[in-house]
């Protein structure tokens, strides 16, 4: 880490990981590493000192898997998109369900 060498461990895994993605987008590895710096100085300035817990977004996982699944079972039915995703048929409608209810509006008064 040529930019900034004073790095704690965790802000130059926060760097690490923001270059890594960015490279992943087709990103130039060195503007890469730039804006990885800077994202890791961003979160020390914003963040420093603080508790902070960072949930894993499982619901955001969840919900692109169901899409996903959703997708898959229209493109080529329930059984082939289980043994894709080594679920069941049952697991394939279930998650088409979720995903339909998801992209659908609210029924809530």
């Amino acid at each position: 880490m040529s930019e900034n060498p004073v790095f704690s461990n965790l802000l130059s895994e926060f760097a690490d990981v923001t270059a890594h993605e960015l490279e992943n987008a087709n990103i130039h590895p060195s503007l890469a590493r730039s804006i990885g710096v800077k994202v890791a100085d961003a979160i020390a300035a914003n963040f420093g000192g603080a508790s902070l817990y960072i949930p894993r977004n499982a619901v955001g996982r969840s919900a692109t898997r169901d899409r996903e699944i959703a997708q898959e079972m229209a493109e080529s039915g329930a059984l082939a998109t289980g043994i894709k995703f080594g679920i069941s048929t049952t697991a394939v409608y279930r998650a088409a369900k979720r995903d339909a209810a998801r992209r659908s509006p609210s029924k809530r008064i």
